[in-house]
């Protein structure tokens, strides 16, 4: 593991398509840090810059036959520029969601309090129509809810 400190990115990265877990442990000891400060600068959480790291290095170990780097440092930080991307477009995605989903049931709800306010507005209705005497309810009745004019 000593002799991987003295060694540029190129021969780790050879080491690592060999499938050296020593070589893969100073990759990862070697550019974590920076990848970390980056995904957290833009995040400003602890938990998914860290998330977003250890993704991309288990990304890197399990496609490192096929994987195809020339430049080990330009190649990590787009990579978790990509992430960092990908997340952040869940995340509107499902901010978009959520808001629909309130406004949906907003929606629902200002339904039933009209359905419920409309009812309540009948029910005084009636009670004041109620309290009228029978020649007034009767013209009322023929002339706001029937449609008859006055005089007929």
């Amino acid at each position: 593991m000593y002799a991987f400190k003295q060694q540029n990115d190129t021969t780790l990265l050879e080491s690592l398509k060999l499938g050296d877990q020593s070589a893969f442990c100073e990759v990862f000891k070697r550019h974590w840090k920076k990848l970390y400060r980056i995904a957290y600068q833009k995040l400003r959480s602890e938990a998914i810059a860290e998330e977003l790291v250890q993704d991309l290095f288990l990304n890197l170990w399990e496609k490192r036959e096929t994987l195809n780097i020339s430049d080990l440092a330009p190649y990590l930080t787009t990579a978790i520029k990509h992430r960092i991307i990908s997340h952040i477009r869940k995340q509107v995605v499902h901010q978009k969601y959520w808001d629909y989903y309130k406004r949906a049931f907003t929606n629902e709800d200002n339904v039933t309090e009209k359905d419920f306010e409309y009812n309540e507005l009948l029910k005084q209705f009636e009670n004041g129509l109620f309290d009228l005497p029978e020649k007034s309810k009767k013209v009322f009745k023929l002339n706001r809810i029937e449609g008859h004019s006055i005089p007929e």
